[in-house]
């Protein structure tokens, strides 16, 4: 299916059928952008249930650890040599006025390049059906775990960039800088899942008692001293179990799900514009 999306979206874009031409990029691109990004981070962070990555943190952040730092390391010396040999151009590298400059844009260039693809993780393992396996959730706690480490990366990198092109000293001030913008989008994070909460909860009655409505144990057996805990999803029982609680569906009583789900959209957005906007005043 991705694939198929990759080359549906090649041939009717501008450069083979011109279906979609530059022009209507221009006048909408912006607006999709902003909705699809919005989308795929909802649709990620729904897809993390605490309890169950608990197991994996550990391994989790051993092999996101090891990839960034990897990735940063690759990448900065690979763009350094490719720019001081000339194997390619690279306008951005070459108007900078110094080795400390270059350096800088290209580990904010390598910072980028650990971000991950949510959405093709979820597809991909919906594609498959493998949701419940401890593969498909290392991969995509490692994806979403990714994109937040990018983000602190993209902070950091971004004030050593205005740092080396525009002058100054790296001190307390940038810093804070940083920790202002990530300070902005978790507290962004929290009005939003707010939010979301509020209307996810809009017309629906939640009551455990009645029947078909009980609530379902998530079962977290311990297989050994050396072995990786296994996730059940099954209602038994274990002396060595510890067992965390999931609500069960609620129904929705008033508000049409249609009208819901445009108004979930609607604040992800919302939160996404007021982040772009958040970067000036933190700025």
């Amino acid at each position: 299916q991705i694939s198929g999306f990759l080359c549906i979206g090649i041939f009717v874009g501008p450069y083979c059928a011109n279906l979609v031409t530059h022009m209507h990029i221009h006048m909408i691109g912006g607006w999709i952008n902003r909705v699809s990004l919005s989308f795929i981070g909802g649709a990620a962070g729904a897809e993390i249930f605490l309890p169950e990555f608990r197991a994996l943190l550990r391994p989790l952040g051993l092999q996101v650890g090891l990839i960034t730092v990897s990735t940063l390391v690759l990448c900065t010396a690979v763009l350094l040599l490719l720019s001081d040999y000339h194997l390619v151009a690279m306008p951005a590298l070459e108007v900078q006025p110094n080795l400390k400059a270059k350096a800088a844009v290209c580990l904010l260039a390598a910072a980028m390049m650990t971000a991950r693809s949510p959405a093709s993780a979820i597809a991909v393992i919906a594609e498959l059906q493998c949701a419940e396996s401890d593969a498909a959730k290392m991969a995509l706690g490692i994806t979403v775990l990714s994109d937040v480490v990018v983000l602190v990366l993209f902070s950091l990198c971004s004030q050593l960039v205005r740092i080396a092109t525009r002058g100054g000293v790296l001190g307390v001030g940038v810093l804070v800088g940083a920790l202002s913008e990530i300070g902005a989008s978790v507290l962004l994070g929290v009005a939003a899942s707010q939010a979301l909460r509020f209307l996810l909860r809009l017309g629906v009655q939640e009551d455990p008692k009645e029947e078909g409505d009980t609530w379902r144990p998530v079962c977290v057996e311990e297989r050994g001293a050396g072995d990786n805990a296994q996730l059940l999803d099954d209602g038994g029982s274990s002396s060595e179990a510890r067992h965390h609680l999931r609500p069960p569906l609620p129904r929705n009583l008033g508000c049409p799900r249609p009208v819901k789900g445009i108004l979930v959209l609607s604040v992800l957005t919302l939160a996404f514009v007021v982040a772009e906007e958040a970067a000036e005043w933190t700025g």
